[in-house]
């Protein structure tokens, strides 16, 4: 394995443009102007309010899931390993969180039941 260079043509820029294709400037360029008529800013204030609140709570939920998913990966790689004890205490600490993030509808309450049974099948499996 080689070093990892840049195809011919590409630029180091964040918005990834094809340097010299006008058809990948366009969409570059497109994608960094806004469109006022998609995402208009709020005017009432009720509205900015709600505004910051959905904010707030995107930033929470996307790292209640990402904590839930790092729980869940780490069941899955100590049943991976055949650590049956280790396993099972990560499943208690995961199925904990599965449930908090369930009650606070930041995953289905369904998506959470099936998660957990499905790892207490894999580690029932492994004990026997």
């Amino acid at each position: 394995m080689g070093i990892a260079t840049w195809p011919p043509g590409w630029t180091k820029s964040p918005d990834y443009a094809i340097v010299g294709d006008s058809r990948w400037s366009i969409l570059a360029s497109a994608a960094q102007e806004p469109d006022d008529k998609a995402n208009p800013m709020p005017s009432s204030n009720s509205a900015k309010k709600r505004l910051r609140q959905n904010q707030v709570h995107r930033l929470r939920n996307r790292a209640t899931k990402s904590v839930v998913r790092g729980l869940v990966r780490q069941v899955r790689t100590s049943i991976e390993s055949g650590d049956a004890e280790a396993s099972t205490q990560a499943f208690l600490v995961a199925t904990k969180k599965l449930d908090q993030a369930a009650a606070k509808n930041v995953i289905h309450a369904n998506n959470a039941a099936r998660t957990k049974s499905r790892l207490s099948k894999a580690i029932k499996a492994l004990k026997s």
